[in-house]
């Protein structure tokens, strides 16, 4: 019973994540070459990131680096995120090459909760242009682009919502030109806590595939 155990605790890995949509790739090809490997993806927002790592209740963090403190942890850097505006078709900025965050100013934005991670990182973009902007109303990663094509506004998003949206109707993408509008994003972990073979194994995975 105790081999069992022990055997069913290596095939096991936890991973706690912002958008499990932008990341549904990487965990079919960890599952296609890792098939006896059992996944748990855990459901938490950017406050109890820290704590579940620290407390050795998850293996590993996806999430932007800059969404809480890194202090004690170790993290690798596994993309650099391209920030784009996201408009309904026929708005004022659809089919330009590029805008600044100072230029959308007077638009109504659509928010992630004030829970989420990249929240967060939006509210530090506009510190960072220095300027205020609109929140019209807040809602989850799966509502954001659809209440952006039915035009209650804009909304900050990243390249890998890009790519899982673009071919949604009703909506564009325009790149944010501003120098600082980049997102590393990282797995995290916590050096002290064991990690099981399938952890390290999901880890290398992370670390070596081009996302």
């Amino acid at each position: 019973a105790v081999n069992d155990y022990k055997e069913s605790v290596q095939q096991a890995v936890s991973v706690a994540m912002t958008n499990s949509n932008v990341w549904s790739d990487l965990i079919r090809g960890f599952h296609t070459r890792y098939h006896s490997y059992s996944i748990r993806q855990v459901g938490c927002d950017k406050a109890q990131f820290r704590n579940k790592l620290m407390d050795q209740e998850i293996d590993f963090v996806i999430a932007g680096e800059s969404g809480f403190s890194l202090a004690g942890l170790e993290h690798n850097v596994i993309r650099v995120e391209q920030i784009y505006l996201c408009v309904p078709t026929g708005h004022r900025f659809d089919g330009a090459q590029g805008i600044y965050l100072k230029d959308a100013k007077e638009e109504s934005f659509v928010n992630l909760p004030e829970s989420n991670s990249f929240r967060g990182f939006c509210d530090d973009l506009f510190k960072k242009a220095g300027i205020a902007y609109n929140a019209a109303l807040e809602c989850d990663y799966v509502m954001r682009e659809k209440l952006v094509a039915a035009g209650f506004g804009v909304a900050i998003t990243t390249n890998a919502s890009r790519r899982q949206n673009m071919n949604a109707a009703g909506i564009a993408y325009i790149p944010v030109l501003d120098a600082f509008a980049k997102r590393p994003i990282a797995i995290i972990w916590n050096p002290r806590h064991y990690l099981s073979r399938a952890a390290v194994d999901f880890r290398d995975y992370v670390m070596e595939t081009e996302l």
